[in-house]
C-alpha cells in the first residue's frame, strides 16, 4: 500500500528468520502439549532444540521471544557473517532428533491412545468456522498462505504442505512435526540463495513515522505458525486508517471447539484444547 520495495537480501533473510520462528513455535507447542498429557521427557528435548534456535534469532533481533527486526522496506539488522554456519549446525541437530521424537512420542502407546480418534474435526466443520493453519491441514485441507498466495521470497523455494485426513489430535500433532521438516528444507534453500547487498531500502529510512497512505483498501496475509494471519487497512488518505482489523488464527481455532468438545471425556478436553495451539492474546483483543 505504501509502495516501499524490499531489497533481495532482506526478502530471503525474512524467510530464514520466519521459518526458524515457525520451528521454535512448534517445538514450544510440542513440549507444552506433551507435558499437559503427562510426558516430561519430550518437553526437555523440545526445549533444548528450541533454545538453540532462540540463540540464533537473538543474534539478529536482540530478543528471544518478541522479535521486532522487520521494518517497512526490509530489516533493521543484517545476518552476521557466521549466521549461515551456525544455522546449518542447528538444523543438523534438529534433523538428528527427528527419529528420537518418533520413538519418544509417536511410538508411545499412551500418547497414541490419548490422541487417535479424539477431537475429530471434519473438513466441513473447519471450513465453516474459518479454521486455518496446522489444525485445518490436520483435517485434510492443504491450504497454506505461503503456497496459495506466495509473499516475500516463498515462491522461489520448493516445499510441501503436509496434511492428514483423520482430523483428530494425533493428525494435528503429525502435521506440525512434518511442517518443521519442511521449514528446515526451506531454510536450507534460502541459505544457499542468500545474496549480498543492503537489508533496508534507503528510500524507507527517512520515511516519517506517520504515513499518508493512498485512498483504498488493502488486505494482506501471511502464514503464521498457527495459521492465516491477516491485516485489513482502509485508508481515506490521512495519517490514521479509517479502519484497521487484525485477522488472527487463534480466534476461529478456539471457536470451533464448541462444536468439537461435546461427547468427549473430561480428560480428553486437555488433549483437544492443547492440539489447536491457542495463543489467548490473539483471541481476547
Amino acid at each position: 500500500m505504501a509502495g516501499i520495495a524490499v531489497p533481495e537480501r532482506a526478502l530471503v533473510a525474512r524467510v530464514i528468520l520466519a521459518e526458524f520462528n515457525r520451528i521454535a513455535s512448534h517445538l514450544l507447542w510440542i513440549g507444552a502439549f506433551l507435558l499437559d498429557l503427562g510426558a516430561a521427557t519430550p518437553f526437555l528435548y523440545a526445549w533444548d532444540d528450541r533454545e538453540a534456535i532462540l540463540f540464533l534469532l537473538e543474534s539478529v533481533t536482540g530478543s528471544r521471544l518478541t522479535y521486532c527486526t522487520g521494518r517497512f522496506g526490509g530489516l533493521s539488522k543484517d545476518l552476521d557473517a557466521d549466521f549461515p554456519h551456525r544455522a546449518r549446525e542447528v538444523m543438523g541437530k534438529l534433523k538428528a532428533r527427528w527419529q528420537e521424537y518418533v520413538r519418544l512420542i509417536e511410538d508411545n502407546v499412551i500418547f497414541v491412545n490419548r490422541t487417535k480418534g479424539v477431537g475429530v474435526m471434519s473438513r466441513d466443520v473447519c471450513l465453516s468456522y474459518g479454521v486455518t493453519g496446522p489444525t485445518l491441514r490436520g483435517s485434510g485441507v492443504p491450504y497454506d498462505v505461503r503456497k496459495a498466495e506466495p509473499y516475500g521470497a516463498y515462491a522461489r523455494f520448493a516445499f510441501d504442505v503436509p496434511t492428514r485426513g483423520e482430523g483428530d489430535v494425533f493428525a494435528r500433532y503429525m502435521v506440525r512435526t512434518l511442517e518443521m521438516q519442511q521449514s528446515v528444507r526451506i531454510i536450507e534453500q534460502a541459505l544457499e540463495q542468500l545474496p549480498d547487498g543492503p537489508i533496508l531500502n534507503p528510500d524507507s529510512i527517512g520515511v516519517k513515522k506517520r504515513l499518508k497512505l493512498p485512498v483504498g483498501t488493502q488486505y494482506y496475509a501471511v502464514e503464521s505458525a498457527r495459521g492465516h494471519y491477516g491485516i485489513l487497512i482502509v485508508s481515506e488518505g490521512g495519517t490514521e486508517p479509517y479502519r484497521a482489523k487484525f485477522r488472527t488464527p487463534s480466534y476461529p481455532n478456539l471457536a470451533v471447539l464448541a462444536e468439537v468438545m461435546p461427547g468427549h471425556m473430561v480428560a480428553d478436553a486437555v488433549a483437544v484444547l492443547g492440539s489447536v495451539d491457542l495463543v489467548l492474546p490473539e483471541v481476547d483483543r
